[in-house]
């Protein structure tokens, strides 16, 4: 949450968050997690956290494990923050938990989600860059 714009790695203020859900047994998220990590320290640079959550371990329906989640980070050499939620007891309510990747872009001056969906991105970087440059164009109106 970065309502006046001062945090992230320039002191520019964190625009974007990009939040992914993933499944070990998931091609299309093993897939994004590669590009995601490809691209993830540019985009940092422009003011965007990628945070991503492992559910699914090999198979699916199994929830991930710590062990999982640690191999996942090993394959993929993420560079960004990853988490578990097992199942998807957290984040389960927000999609239907068999139709992984999931993504969710949010204004970090606001916590609102401006985007959410299903499946790979065709580009992550396009898709997350589309919403800095929408929250650099578009002030928080005064409360």
């Amino acid at each position: 949450f970065d309502p006046q714009q001062k945090l992230g790695p320039d002191g520019s203020g964190i625009k974007v968050i990009h939040l992914s859900v993933a499944a070990v047994w998931c091609v299309p998220c093993n897939n994004e997690t590669d590009a995601t990590t490809a691209v993830a320290a540019s985009l940092t640079a422009k003011g965007v956290v990628f945070v991503q959550a492992l559910d699914d371990g090999p198979s699916q329906g199994t929830p991930a494990t710590q062990t999982d989640l640690n191999g996942w980070v090993a394959k993929h050499k993420s560079n960004f923050t990853e988490m578990l939620d097992p199942g998807l007891r957290n984040l389960g309510q927000f999609f239907d938990a068999a139709a992984v990747p999931f993504n969710a872009n949010i204004d970090a001056r606001t916590m609102e989600i401006l985007s959410a969906g299903v499946g790979e991105p065709a580009s992550v970087t396009n898709d997350v860059t589309n919403w800095v440059n929408w929250v650099n164009a578009n002030p928080v109106p005064a409360q």
